[in-house]
């Protein structure tokens, strides 16, 4: 484990309203992420695991969020849809 001092000079820590925010000082620039980067980042989806036993158990499939997406838009404005409507 790296020193305190060690850390102070390879981070910088700003201090925000909503905690502190640590920035890698070797890093040459920033790169912001956008929850459209996040959305599209390639990832192993859909993936089926165990449900927890306080959600009653059994199977729950886990959908890529492009999924999730493309069934909110095709949903009219102004209609409600249960997940039982949507899961059939």
């Amino acid at each position: 484990m790296p020193s305190a001092p060690q850390l102070l000079n390879k981070y910088s820590l700003v201090p925000l309203p909503l905690g502190v925010l640590v920035v890698n000082l070797e890093m040459e620039a920033l790169v912001a992420t956008t929850a459209i980067d996040k959305i599209n980042r390639p990832r192993d989806l859909p993936k089926i695991k165990r449900a927890p036993e306080i959600w009653g158990g059994g199977l729950m499939v886990i959908p890529h969020p492009q999924a999730v997406i493309k069934i909110m838009r095709s949903i009219p404005y102004g209609k409600t849809l249960t997940l039982d409507e949507i899961r059939a």
